[in-house]
């Protein structure tokens, strides 16, 4: 893909929103956006693959810290949260903010081109787990779908995200950059045909968890989608939180979690609306209620 003559930002039209040097955004957008990290568990045993999709919270436009999180500190999501039992772990994120419509990078530069990309990393590995939250979830749902991987973790995601490839004025309120010229026509209109993933998941039938606060406007509709999909295992919990909306403490227990063990877990939660601490416990076990406790006393003691 070639660079546009001008790619529009926040900071365009909304003045409480900074702008990123487009050549720096650019030069960015040319690297590699991408990480493989190879930590073999069981030579003779199954070999299992993670994929982590970041997503909007890449960086904070409105701070202006482009430059820090990406450049310096070459920040991908997910890198406190690795799967302990995959053999491969392949990082990826979206320095445009906009749920993967431009790919990755110049070369690997829409939806398409990314799920082949990662279908040649993960061959050959006989597991293959997908994970990310909002944008990210968006995107681990979709390509999990393409690629009909072993199970897919989404959390907050969206099955409906904004139009893309169109500049929108309200786009910088929510973080997002439009992109000009970089698409149009039926190139467009074939991108455009991601905008909604139902019938994406509904397809690829594989086992999706996806994780949402049941008081969260902007997840209202992506949850009614979610539970319309048969093969979508949806938690609500009781808060308002989009992005994580499961305690962290019990995060690593869940994301390690194999397909029986999600499924039982499912079964638990199968329909209700519950709080942190049913949740925290029933993933977690003891371990979470010693951490609740030694949180406790440090919060006292201070």
């Amino acid at each position: 893909m070639e660079r546009p003559q001008k790619i529009i930002q926040p900071g365009d039209y909304c003045n409480d929103f900074a702008r990123i040097d487009d050549g720096l955004l650019w030069e960015t957008y040319c690297g590699n956006n991408y990480e493989v990290e190879h930590t073999p568990r069981n030579p003779e045993g199954k070999k299992v693959a993670a994929v982590y999709f970041s997503d909007n919270c890449l960086y904070d436009i409105a701070e202006n810290n482009f430059y820090q999180r990406v450049i310096v500190e070459n920040h991908f999501a997910w890198k406190n949260n690795m799967l302990k039992n995959a053999d491969l772990h392949i990082f990826v994120r979206d320095i445009f903010l906009k749920a993967y419509f431009y790919g990755i990078n110049n070369r690997v530069d829409n939806i398409e081109k990314l799920a082949d990309f990662l279908k040649g990393l993960t061959a050959g590995y006989d597991e293959v787990v997908m994970l990310g939250s909002c944008a990210g979830g968006y995107a681990a749902s979709l390509i999990g779908s393409m690629l009909k991987v072993s199970r897919i973790l989404c959390f907050s995601g969206q099955f409906n995200p904004p139009q893309l490839g169109l500049p929108n004025k309200m786009s910088g309120k929510f973080g997002v950059m439009d992109m000009e010229e970089m698409v149009e026509g039926e190139e467009l209109e074939k991108r455009n045909q991601y905008r909604s993933i139902a019938e994406y998941v509904r397809e690829g039938n594989v086992p999706l968890y996806y994780f949402v606060g049941s008081g969260c406007p902007a997840d209202t509709e992506d949850c009614r989608v979610a539970m319309s999909l048969p093969n979508v295992r949806v938690f609500r919990f009781n808060n308002a939180v989009h992005g994580m909306p499961v305690d962290r403490k019990c995060l690593a227990d869940l994301i390690n979690m194999d397909g029986s063990g999600l499924e039982c877990l499912y079964a638990q939660f199968r329909g209700r609306i519950f709080g942190h601490n049913e949740f925290g416990f029933s993933a977690s076990g003891l371990k979470y209620l010693l951490t609740m406790l030694a949180n406790f006393f440090k919060k006292f003691k201070s």
